[in-house]
């Protein structure tokens, strides 16, 4: 190195602090400042609030880079951090909207209020859909019996149901996955429960592919359901009853006031009927059917 650049680097790094007498690249090391350039310009921008220092050579102001002291050990818990107890304090506090999460959280499903029906033309083949508010698998087959025995001469007859767990969907000869999977899709979709969607197809002698069979038995059930009324769906139970007959009236008169359908009755040495009421509502049931007989009501398992 010639005499002339060990001299000039000798007064720049007297002119600067301690801090700044290392280098990097023509510029500072520590505060990181490049001697010129776009990448300078914007390192000075973010770093004005810092303690300044006065290049001798050219005569240009540098800031240096701001440090905060260690307060503490590596490991610990910094002074400014807050405790795990104002963690969960502030946990604590009520958030907006916190009143929507037990609706938000619901589970909720549907059934139709009716059955609907639509029909589509999809490349010379005719797609009639079917949706139908049933209350369990055998309602469901009877439906099937009755729409098989209105199209005798369709093709396919595809469906999906959804039934608690009495679920189940049928291709009925189409490809496997491109009718039964698409329509409890769209069943699922929607929330609905209790609902078996059918969709029957006259071939009208273009194959439409397994892509195009999915699109069209989607379309055909979705467009049964654009215009269908959907009711929340409440869960049945049934509950058996047996009583004296000195009770017999009063429980009677009990259940006709209450709404409860009446499914069974049967008389022996005692009367036991068996009455259809929403599941929420069996434990207050009995405890209500309990106080009315003064205990003499019994609940047996129903058959």
């Amino acid at each position: 190195m010639d005499p002339w650049s060990i001299a000039r680097r000798a007064a720049s790094a007297a002119a600067h602090p301690a801090a700044c007498a290392g280098r990097k690249n023509g510029g500072h090391a520590t505060c990181g400042v490049a001697r010129s350039g776009k990448s300078a310009r914007r390192r000075r921008d973010r770093i004005r609030t810092a303690p300044e220092c006065r290049d001798a050579r050219h005569g240009k102001i540098y800031f240096l880079r701001p440090t905060r002291p260690r307060t503490h050990r590596a490991g610990e818990r910094r002074p400014d951090e807050p405790t795990p107890a104002d963690t969960r304090q502030k946990r604590k506090t009520p958030r907006a909207f916190d009143f929507l999460i037990p609706f938000a959280t619901r589970n909720m499903t549907y059934t139709l209020a009716a059955t609907y029906t639509r029909e589509l033309d999809i490349r010379k083949s005719r797609f009639i859909a079917y949706a139908i508010p049933v209350e369990d698998r055998d309602a469901a087959m009877a439906e099937l019996q009755r729409l098989r025995a209105e199209h005798p001469g369709a093709t396919h007859v595809c469906w999906a149901l959804l039934a608690g767990g009495q679920s189940g969907m049928s291709d009925d000869g189409e490809p496997s996955g491109t009718a039964g999977r698409p329509i409890l899709e769209v069943l699922r979709h929607h929330d609905l429960d209790g609902v078996l969607g059918a969709v029957v197809r006259y071939f009208g002698g273009v194959k439409l592919g397994a892509g195009g069979l999915v699109r069209a038995y989607t379309d055909a059930i979705a467009a049964a359901l654009i215009d269908a009324e959907r009711v929340e769906r409440i869960a049945y139970a049934r509950l058996a009853i047996e009583i004296g007959y000195p009770d017999e009236a009063r429980v009677r008169r009990w259940i006709e006031q209450e709404g409860h359908a009446l499914v069974d009755s049967a008389y022996a040495m005692t009367v036991k009927l068996v009455i259809r009421l929403p599941a929420a509502a069996a434990d207050a049931a009995r405890d209500t059917l309990f106080d009315l007989t003064q205990g003499r009501a019994g609940f047996p398992s129903v058959d």
